[in-house]
């Protein structure tokens, strides 16, 4: 998620996101927002702000949604 904030919004913005939020925050507005339902990826050895999602039981289409709703959440910070 840093490097897509990063590309759109700058080195100084993904400063801001780790000096004033969690990580989990995001996955939690995604839920509340959007009933869109993920896991934080720090928790299965990933980057600790990635997001992890299942590639095995949605559509294409759906990952279009999912994709849309991170990139809103990121705007929003911004």
């Amino acid at each position: 998620m840093l490097i897509w904030a990063e590309k759109f919004y700058g080195k100084e913005f993904v400063n801001f996101l780790k000096g004033h939020f969690d990580p989990l925050d995001v996955v939690f507005r995604l839920a509340n927002e959007t009933s869109i339902v993920l896991l934080n990826g720090g928790g299965f050895g990933g980057p600790e702000w990635s997001i992890r999602a299942s590639l095995a039981n949605l559509n294409e289409s759906d990952y279009i949604v999912i994709g849309k709703a991170i990139l809103k959440i990121l705007e929003e910070y911004a």
